[in-house]
């Protein structure tokens, strides 16, 4: 377009110069589009064309499409190829060859403005109805089709509907569905050039249903631009310029004539509009395709509009360039009119005069055959008389003289006879023993050929023969029914089988055929059958050479089978399965987004339930806040069990492999539980073989969950009594690498498990009571989920009750136990800088601290946690005002929220990196926790990544490895 643009500036002082260029230019075209160009399509369907054999109807069908890819820019080709197309299919009798060879011509000498000539070729089309293929009716439809389009452009519209109306019936009545299409556009066009919107719309939208079904980018792109017309029409230029940009972008690059006049037409909504560049642009680039196709009459109108644009944005010397080349095309386009014109009208006085002249011949030829035919009739009269009298004469006297002859002659037959007759007799005995036999043998093969034809039924399969000497087809009755050929027919070829395929399949149906017979080699194929059936059949067919000693096919046969029922099944699991997939995303999403917007507010919760806990003294106040701090850890519990349960059904949870110390991992994970244990009453004990090595390889934080999972099912079900946990060996190393076995088991003096729901107690949602929810709470994804997780690490997981530790209270208890697979693990340096857990942290120096935060809650939450560090805080509601408040002043840290309206903190840490670089501290905190959202975030250029709900700590710890200033907790 800017190239386009610089020429155009160049030209003005050469305005006079151009238009002598560009009629230079149009004279010349016609030459010029023949001009070899390589790796073109026109030049690979003529060098297809010039190797192809010249009696076939594989080259009958390529001359037809390079007729149709010539008619656009060389008309004359065009002719050419669709008349050796016509000829070729009268030699061959093709009729589905000629019907669409006329089409063709009709369409190039439209082109060419010989409308006379082109009615004349469409009429010949749609006069061949006497057809029964049903593909040629389609060619029927087609040429009607094109008589109404004609109609439509001499303005006689009722002649146009009634010939659209006549081709639509005809394609209804064939159920082909891209004629309906065609014929629906169309009506619709002729709808809109009666000025009525509403039924041009119509059959639009029906026109545009069908070819979305069929994916024919032509008639789709065809149909919105003139929708788009249609809004123009109406000034609704909003839904006008939709409707040209929808037809662009499903053409994409595959028509370019759609593609100019969608851009002429989008021109002229925005110069309607009085958007003028954008209107200057489109018709740029309208008119340099229009130029490229050499369509005379885009070039012509879209000069015209970009002089109007120009002249419009006061840019008179550009208009007035325009103008001259509108100028120029248009009395180039009136003298070629002219001379079609005056040659339409010459072929016209010529057929007319022709026609006239056999007429007279006709008439005179009439006389002449009536007075000859007088005059024959005499004079053979006259001979049949004497030759009659001639013949009598003559027949009386041979009767008379071989009457006596033939008497003897009799005599002698009758002695004959006799003997004929007693051998006669006794060959007829012969016979009838022969027939007896033959009869049974009939029988046998009568009833083996019906059990073969029932089960050619039953299996929906067919069998065929064909001798390609005699060209003769043999089918079985169950082929004729599955092709739905009539039961009368007398002559099966091979043409009536491939007048049953679907039309895109007879290609590879035909070469399979030919180097079946080349290579002398078995085939498989596939193609579907079309016809009057309710649905495409899907057929696997399977053909064998039977080969001559001489080594030449003799016969080719094989059979066809339905798998209609077998490709619907196919389809209908893909269905599923597709649907499968999209109820397993929309449940990830769900969970994603649950666990946000739960996470948000607990953040709240527990949040301010621990600064409550730091600042209240009363006892009283602070054991409820204690309640209120459980029940959100219960909350967050089930929180992650449910994402824990989901990351294992879809196969993401990733198992680790690290060294730890698992007396220590025990100690640790234990040490809440026995004081809660104390509080309750209950004595919590645990124990550690000495067989197990001090340092093992595996997952420590899933190891903690399975206890943690166990302890506190325990603790819940333990009212009173003892709870026990021992870890063993149940394999002892052999060397350093190998694997053992690591078994945990739990015993309580709890209620016990039923040994009829043992089996079922580690199913998902699944509990001993109904009763057991209402009373002690819990979703039954605890087990579950302990299971999964032991799977995964190598082991299982299991019940055994009532337990070894039964209390005299009569309580049976519980022996709860999983494995995991571990290794002998390395000893790793102990990181001593986090013993002690300080309750409160402190930065000496008050670092300014941006919080990027849109929950109020959340905001007061953030502004009471970091003024508690000391720090100087600023908050705004969204990444937008971060990134703005970062522009005016200086801060030594940002924490930013995920997801926030405006910009997320995506988008921000971006800006941010631009404007700071890589040295600013920038941490995310978000209840965004999944793996692949942490990545995210460090990927963007987040320095770490917070989880919601957080604790003072890990805000405290994180500040404190990117700040350049001296911390200090106090506990």
């Amino acid at each position: 377009m800017a190239s386009f643009r610089n020429n155009s500036l160049s030209q003005k002082r050469f305005a006079g110069a151009g238009i002598w260029i560009l009629l230079i230019f149009m004279a010349f075209s016609t030459g010029l589009m023949a001009l070899p160009k390589e790796e073109t399509t026109g030049d690979s369907l003529s060098l297809a064309i010039s190797k192809h054999p010249t009696a076939d109807t594989i080259r009958i069908n390529m001359l037809e499409n390079a007729s149709f890819y010539f008619r656009y820019n060389n008309p004359k080709k065009a002719v050419e190829y669709a008349q050796e197309a016509y000829e070729l299919s009268e030699k061959l009798n093709f009729a589905y060859g000629k019907v669409y060879a006329l089409n063709h011509l009709g369409s190039a000498y439209r082109k060419l403005g010989q409308v006379h000539k082109s009615l004349d070729y469409y009429l010949r089309a749609s006069k061949m109805t006497e057809k029964i293929d049903p593909r040629v009716q389609r060619g029927v439809a087609l040429a009607i089709n094109n008589i109404a389009l004609l109609y439509e452009e001499k303005g006689s519209y009722d002649l146009a509907r009634e010939y659209l109306q006549r081709a639509l019936a005809i394609d209804q009545a064939l159920n082909y569905t891209k004629g309906i299409g065609r014929e629906t556009s169309n009506m619709g066009e002729l709808m809109l050039d009666l000025h009525k919107p509403d039924s041009a719309l119509y059959y639009f939208k029906i026109s545009l249903k069908i070819d979305s079904t069929l994916s024919n980018v032509y008639n789709m792109t065809d149909t919105w631009i003139n929708i788009g017309r249609l809004y123009n029409s109406t000034s609704d230029y909003r839904h006008a310029k939709q409707a040209f940009y929808k037809a662009i972008q499903v053409n994409g690059d595959e028509y370019l004539a759609h593609n100019a006049y969608a851009h002429y037409y989008l021109a002229q909504t925005f110069r309607s509009s009085d958007e003028l560049d954008s209107s200057l642009a489109h018709q740029n680039m309208a008119f340099n395709m229009a130029l490229e196709l050499d369509e005379k009459s885009l070039i012509e109108n879209s000069a015209k509009e970009l002089a109007l644009v120009y002249r419009l944005l006061g840019n008179y010397a550009q208009a007035l360039y325009y103008q001259d080349t509108f100028i120029a095309v248009n009395n180039f386009l009136i003298d070629q009119k002219s001379a079609s014109l005056m040659q339409d009208i010459k072929e016209k006085f010529e057929s007319e005069k022709k026609q006239a002249q056999i007429d007279h011949l006709e008439k005179n030829k009439a006389s002449m055959e009536f007075y000859n035919t007088r005059l024959i009739k005499f004079r053979n009269g006259l001979f049949l008389s004497l030759s009659f009298s001639l013949i009598l004469a003559t027949i009386i006297y041979k009767a008379y003289r071989d009457k006596r002859r033939v008497n003897r002659e009799l005599m002698r037959k009758f002695a004959e006879v006799r003997l004929k007759n007693d051998e006669i007799n006794q060959k007829s005995q012969e016979i009838e023993a022969k027939n007896s036999t033959i009869q049974e043998a009939n029988a046998v093969l009568q009833r083996h050929r019906h059990q073969l034809t029932e089960a050619q039924r039953i299996s929906k399969l067919g069998s065929w023969e064909y001798d390609p000497n005699s060209k003769k087809c043999a089918w079985s009755e169950q082929l004729i029914e599955l092709f739905g050929l009539r039961m009368t027919m007398h002559s099966l070829t091979l043409r009536s089988f491939l007048s049953k395929i679907y039309p895109e399949d007879v290609p590879s149906v035909i070469n399979a055929i030919r180097l079946l017979h080349k290579n002398h080699q078995p085939m498989e194929l596939d193609f579907r059958l079309t016809g009057n059936f309710d649905e495409v059949r899907f057929i696997k067919a399977k053909a064998v050479p039977v080969l001559s000693r001489h080594n030449n096919v003799k016969i080719i046969s094989g059979t066809v089978l339905d798998a209609t029922d077998q490709k619907l099944t196919e389809r209908r699991l893909v269905e599923s399965k597709e649907q499968a997939e999209l109820a397993n995303r929309s449940k990830s999403v769900f969970l994603a987004n649950m666990s946000h917007e739960i996470r948000t507010p607990l953040n709240g919760i527990l949040g301010f339930a621990d600064v409550l806990l730091r600042e209240c003294n009363d006892a009283q106040q602070r054991e409820y806040l204690k309640h209120i701090r459980n029940s959100g850890d219960a909350l967050l519990l089930l929180l992650n069990d449910i994402l824990d349960f989901n990351k294992i059904e879809h196969g993401k949870l990733i198992v680790e492999q690290t060294s730890f110390e698992i007396r220590d991992l025990i100690k640790a994970s234990l040490s809440p539980y026995i004081l809660q244990a104390k509080e309750s009453g209950v004595n919590f004990t645990f124990e550690v073989a000495n067989d197990i090595p001090e340092w093992i390889t595996g997952d420590p934080h899933r190891t903690r969950q399975l206890m943690v999972n166990y302890i506190s099912n325990a603790l819940k079900f333990t009212r009173h009594g003892r709870i026990h946990l021992r870890a063993e060996m149940i394999s002892e190393s052999k060397s350093a690498n190998e694997k053992f076995k690591l078994r945990i088991i739990v015993s309580d003096t709890g209620i016990g498990v039923p040994l009829e729901k043992q089996d079922h107690i580690f199913d998902l949602f699944t509990q001993a009571d109904s009763s057991t929810t209402r009373k002690y709470g819990g979703t039954g994804l605890g087990l579950a989920i302990t299971r999964q997780l032991s799977i995964l690490m190598g082991g299982d997981a299991g019940v055994k009750s009532p337990g070894v530790l039964a209390s005299s209270s009569g309580n049976p208890g519980s022996d709860f136990w999983f494995t995991i697979e571990v290794g002998e693990g390395t000893p790793l340096k102990k990181n001593n800088s986090s013993s002690g857990s300080p309750n409160k942290f402190y930065f000496e120096e008050a670092p300014e601290i941006l919080v990027a935060e849109d929950n109020p809650i959340n905001q007061l939450l953030m502004r009471k946690v970091l003024e508690g560090m000391n720090c100087k805080v600023t908050i705004v509601e969204n990444g937008k005002l971060a990134v703005e408040a970062l522009e005016k002043n200086c801060f030594d840290a940002a924490l930013l929220d995920i997801q926030m309206p405006v910009m997320d903190g995506y988008q921000a840490t971006l800006m941010i990196r631009q404007m700071k670089g890589l040295i600013f501290p920038i941490i995310g905190v978000s209840a965004n926790v999944f793996k692949e959202d942490i990545a995210k975030s460090l990927s963007v250029g987040m320095d770490a990544h917070i989880g919601k709900p957080f604790t003072p700590a890990e805000l405290y710890e994180s500040l404190g490895r990117f700040l350049k200033i001296k911390a200090i907790s106090e506990s």
